[in-house]
């Protein structure tokens, strides 16, 4: 026996966040691309059910109350579907060391915000 023992080191921690998290991290604002095709299909989705309900584009103004909830909720939920994907890559990010995760996660659920908002403004203004 020797008089000198071995001390085992433990092995090197990498700064920083887990690798995966930075991929969350930039898969959730890349995800935020998706709202352009959204936006695109929520419209569509609102004039096919206007016209399915027996309004067309330029009568609108004339159109009931309920015409505008049962158009406009659809389309909604078609625009906020992006702001699903987002919030999981988002909160994956977060979870998992990078703190910055949430700042597309505020941006991916105020723009189905401005969305309804501009919406019932033009609704009730005209």
């Amino acid at each position: 026996m020797s008089d000198t023992a071995t001390i085992q080191l433990p092995q090197a921690v990498r700064p920083g966040p887990d690798p995966r998290a930075r991929r969350d991290h930039r898969w959730a604002w890349w995800s935020l691309l998706l709202f352009l095709p959204s936006l695109a299909a929520a419209i569509a989705v609102g004039e096919l059910l206007a016209t399915a309900y027996g309004y067309s584009g330029f009568e609108t103004s004339t159109a009931p109350g309920w015409l505008a909830v049962a158009v406009g909720y659809p389309a909604l939920l078609v625009f906020m579907a992006p702001a699903l994907l987002t919030s999981h890559y988002g909160m994956n990010a977060v979870h998992r060391g990078v703190r910055g995760g949430v700042v597309p996660v505020c941006v991916a659920w105020a723009l189905p915000l401005v969305f309804l908002v501009q919406n019932l403004l033009a609704w009730k203004v005209g």
